[in-house]
Order: C-alpha cells, then structure tokens, then sequence
C-alpha cells in the first residue's frame, strides 16, 4: 500500500530504551496506557472534587440570621 512519489517512511520498533537496559514491548504498553489515562482521569476528579468542597464561592458574601 505504498503511494508512488511519496517516499517510504519506516517506523522503528519499540526496543531498548538508550542502554539502561529496560526493555518496552507492545504488551506493556497495552496495560501502561489505559492504567495512566485512568489514574490521571481519577485523579483530576478527585482534585476537582476535594476543591469545591472545600471552596465554597457561593457562600462568601451571603449573611447569617
């Protein structure tokens, strides 16, 4: 499926990360990815949350009988 006048443009393999030894394969990335994108979603929720529970910008300049 290559297109005629474009050049071919290999993409390299996920391999050895710069000689420290560790090794990423496609399985890995398959578990690390949506375990960060949930860690980061539950993460701003609850940042959200903890927030406005405790900021309260409703209340600031209401008067108390």
């Amino acid at each position: 499926m290559a297109t005629p006048g474009l050049p071919t443009v290999s993409v390299p393999q996920v391999g050895a990360v710069a000689g420290s030894g560790f090794r990423l394969s496609k399985e890995h990335l398959v578990v690390a990815v949506p375990v960060a994108l949930v860690a980061a979603v539950g993460g701003f929720l609850v940042s959200h949350y903890l927030s406005k529970r405790s900021c309260k910008k409703g209340m600031v300049n209401t008067v108390h009988q």
